[in-house]
């Protein structure tokens, strides 16, 4: 779920890989134990973030108000020119979400995006 003040969005359709399988890719759906293999970081639950913060650079970086829920425990965030864009929505609908284009990293790679992304003063 990502949220903001009132504003949230779930993911239920997102699938995750599943490495371990003998014929070689098997999905399997997305609950609150779910994990992810990284190369770099191994086996860590998923976060989620708007697809500009991948490879960006002091794009901002924005969190949902509330903690991660014990039912859906996942952290999201999603730079500044989202952020403009869900404000300017209100709410996060089909623009916000296609404009966001919401991807899953491993927690791991979450905090190095997160590091990078936050603006310098």
């Amino acid at each position: 779920m990502i949220s903001r003040l009132n504003y949230s969005v779930i993911y239920p359709a997102l699938r995750l890989i599943d490495a371990q399988q003998p014929e070689g890719i098997m999905q399997k759906s997305l609950d609150k134990n779910s994990q992810m293999e990284c190369p770099r970081h191994g086996d860590q639950r998923p976060a989620f973030i708007c697809r500009h913060l991948q490879h960006g650079e002091e794009l901002g970086f924005h969190q949902p108000d509330a903690p991660p829920m014990a039912d859906w425990p996942f952290q999201n965030a999603w730079c500044d020119k989202c952020d403009r864009v869900l404000m300017q929505e209100g709410e996060w609908n089909e623009r916000s979400e296609g404009f966001a284009d919401i991807i899953a990293i491993c927690e791991g790679c979450f905090e190095e995006v997160k590091q990078r992304n936050i603006k310098k003063l």
